[in-house]
């Protein structure tokens, strides 16, 4: 995953998978995060992103599902070149058979635009796999500079 953190707050990530299976480039928010329950390193300065990336769970060529990850990286300023974190993709499906799924007709016409799930509500702590987490990945990013 190559993700960018934009000065303005905005994170775009792009990975892997685009290549199998389609899907868009993610787009969110980052900040550095304060006391909100999720792991603090001691020493380190810790960055806590999520964004929204539209896909596809097979070869349809339909975008069928939303994936929304908490991405969280530690910043050492002692060790500038390697920065540790985890991510924990929560997976929303949002269509079915080329259908998007939604709410049940009670509010009238607005009532048939809301998803059945919302993926834009706050995140719960940690890795709540009932709630759509996939799993919880670490990984370790280290800077490459120009020989």
């Amino acid at each position: 995953m190559m993700p960018t953190l934009l000065a303005d707050g905005t994170v775009l990530a792009d990975d892997a998978g685009e290549l199998g299976l389609n899907h868009t480039t993610a787009h969110g928010k980052w900040m550095v995060s304060q006391s909100d329950g999720l792991v603090d390193r001691a020493g380190t300065q810790r960055f806590k992103a999520t964004f929204v990336w539209l896909g596809q769970t097979g070869p349809t060529g339909r975008l069928d599902n939303m994936v929304r990850p908490r991405f969280v990286t530690y910043f050492d300023p002692r060790d500038p070149d390697r920065m540790i974190g985890y991510i924990q993709p929560y997976f929303f499906p949002i269509a079915a058979g080329g259908t998007v799924m939604v709410r049940p007709n009670d509010a009238g016409f607005a009532g048939d635009h809301l998803p059945l799930v919302d993926p834009l509500v706050d995140l719960p702590e940690g890795c709540q796999t009932n709630l759509g987490c996939l799993a919880t990945y670490h990984f370790v990013i280290r800077r490459v500079k120009a020989q």
